[in-house]
């Protein structure tokens, strides 16, 4: 990699992997890589728009989305995707809440984000991405709080794992 990065957000899209923002040890980064496995390089691509850490990342179509974060002073609510055949990125709508320690999902093509922490609680809301309609939708509350867990889908279920609920993991 290009830079040392903890905190980073990471996809795959067409046999790629995405390095996403992060924390480098002295500051939140917008700077974004590409790992190609068969050259075994990186490549730096675009700069997001926003500084972010402990956002999350996912692939929707030929794109990779990142949502929310923390800016070293102010949690997210942003939402963008970028565009790997023009180099680009581009916002959509913001999240309702913002969240750090996130996380996001795609499942049937749709973007589901859950739990994180807005800034002064652990969240136990989700939402869900209409492409669209550049809209989100309120999902059904998880039984607890949590940031920073592990999500998986399964028999058309999304499982919200572990996690830190501001006390306990």
């Amino acid at each position: 990699m290009y830079m040392a990065r903890c905190y980073v957000s990471v996809a795959v899209l067409d046999g790629k992997i995405y390095a996403l923002g992060g924390y480098d040890g002295d500051r939140r980064t917008n700077t974004a890589e590409r790992y190609d496995p068969a050259t075994n390089t990186w490549s730096l691509i675009a700069d997001m728009n926003d500084q972010r850490s402990d956002a999350c990342a996912t692939v929707l179509g030929s794109k990779v989305y990142i949502v929310g974060g923390f800016t070293g002073q102010q949690v997210l609510s942003t939402v963008e995707f970028y565009d790997p055949k023009a180099n680009v990125w581009t916002y959509v709508r913001a999240m309702t809440t913002p969240r750090s320690g996130v996380r996001v999902i795609n499942y049937q093509d749709t973007i589901y984000v859950l739990g994180g922490f807005n800034g002064n609680n652990r969240l136990a809301t989700g939402e869900k991405y209409d492409l669209l309609r550049d809209r989100w939708i309120e999902l059904p509350n998880m039984h607890t709080p949590r940031s920073n867990f592990a999500i998986a889908v399964l028999d058309d279920l999304l499982f919200a794992i572990g996690g830190f609920n501001g006390h306990f993991c």
